[in-house]
């Protein structure tokens, strides 16, 4: 197949960018086509080994700003005259936001076989993911106000988009198909994220490192609940439990939800305890991994958490909210500890046991790599990657 394939940000170290290189490896190693289009390309921040491999592909930049707030109510007619300059493919596989709008310019071109890969934009938009926060961290009400306007606007264009021009969607978790069938009344495919396994080594390499982190990694945005994971921390160390915290990630798509971390640690009064720091190399965050104790995913409804299953890779047990993506997988006692999202006490409990029961850490850690990893495997979710696109191109 000639397979178009589209992310809106190449340009930095996320899940997302993590998961796109490692769909397009498998679809190359099968022989097909790829070209890659994107929005912004910066192959040096962006996982530099990944490309490895993808020198010789075509990569397109499309010249457009999709986060930018000017473009709110512009982007459908951006989209439109972007799209003259997509080659003619047998498949268009969109990533990510970027999906919503370009897939509209591609239909009207009179262009088909549109494949829309929700990795988490569904809970985005149906889940008040900003509406439904009551907390210090949260935002004011014009911003609330606003994003509100904002939603409802994309809500509209989105049954408009997808009823014209997405024939099918690729899912990372179960929940986003329920989403995508209510609210955009299409159909799905679910296909797990890839547990890297360029992070297998670190575990037998923890066996000669004594981990001393509490950690939590992912872009830096509101849905993160970083604030969770740092007020767990103040309330431990009001029990006289300790811990050394490292919250990272980049930082450019929300500095100020960052400088409001950076305010909470100081009113906290955690000082040193806590390291706050913007994106990692690839060396940096095995580096992370390698001395962590504990990996924590306190987000809030919005991604799945590829991250995670990274962790569990690297051999360290983890704790995650009940509504993030990934929870699906994970087996509360089993496989590590789940907990409830925006609860801080509840966190520092779970934190607390996994500090003390170093036989549940050992059974929990041990479980989650025989029975998770397999599922996660690249050969696992790339054959149904393939097998939607084969079916939809023809």
């Amino acid at each position: 197949m000639n397979i178009a394939v589209f992310l809106s940000d190449l340009s930095v170290c996320g899940g997302s960018q993590r998961a796109f290189l490692q769909n397009v490896h498998y679809l190359l190693s099968k022989g097909h086509e790829i070209s890659i289009y994107c929005c912004t390309l910066d192959k040096l921040r962006c996982f530099p080994p990944m490309w490895n491999g993808l020198e010789y592909l075509k990569v397109k930049k499309l010249d457009i700003d999709f986060n930018g707030p000017r473009l709110l109510f512009r982007r459908p007619f951006i989209s439109l005259d972007v799209s003259r300059y997509i080659d003619v493919h047998d498949i268009y596989y969109f990533w990510d936001n970027v999906g919503l709008w370009l897939s509209l310019g591609v239909r009207l071109r009179r262009r088909k076989n549109v494949i829309w890969c929700a990795i988490d934009m569904p809970d985005y938009y149906y889940c008040g993911v900003y509406e439904d926060s009551k907390t210090y961290m949260d935002f004011g009400l014009v911003k609330r106000c606003l994003r509100k306007s904002r939603d409802f606007f994309h809500r509209a264009v989105d049954r408009y988009v997808f009823g014209s021009s997405v024939a099918h969607c690729i899912v990372h978790v179960g929940k986003n198909a329920k989403l995508v069938k209510t609210f955009l009344d299409l159909e799905s495919t679910v296909a797990y994220p890839v547990a890297d396994i360029a992070f297998k080594g670190l575990a037998a390499q923890r066996e000669h490192v004594e981990p001393i982190f509490v950690t939590s990694i992912a872009a830096m945005f509101p849905y993160r609940r970083f604030e969770d994971l740092i007020s767990a921390a103040a309330i431990l160390m009001k029990r006289g439990v300790v811990i050394n915290l490292v919250v990272a990630g980049e930082t450019k798509f929300s500095p100020d939800y960052f400088e409001k971390l950076k305010a909470l640690v100081e009113f906290s009064e955690l000082g040193s305890t806590v390291i706050l720091r913007g994106a990692l190399t690839e060396i940096e965050l095995k580096d992370i991994l390698l001395r962590t104790k504990i990996f924590v995913w306190c987000n809030h409804n919005q991604s799945w958490g590829v991250i995670v299953p990274e962790a569990i890779t690297a051999g360290v047990p983890v704790i995650v909210s009940r509504t993030s993506g990934v929870s699906e997988i994970i087996a509360h006692e089993r496989h590590g500890l789940i907990v409830d999202s925006k609860s801080p006490i509840e966190l520092a409990q779970a934190i607390e046991r996994m500090l003390f029961d170093k036989e549940f850490v050992k059974r929990s850690t041990k479980a989650a790599e025989l029975e998770i990893l397999p599922k996660l495997t690249l050969d696992v979710h790339g054959k149904t990657v393939e097998n939607v696109l084969f079916e939809f191109s023809q």
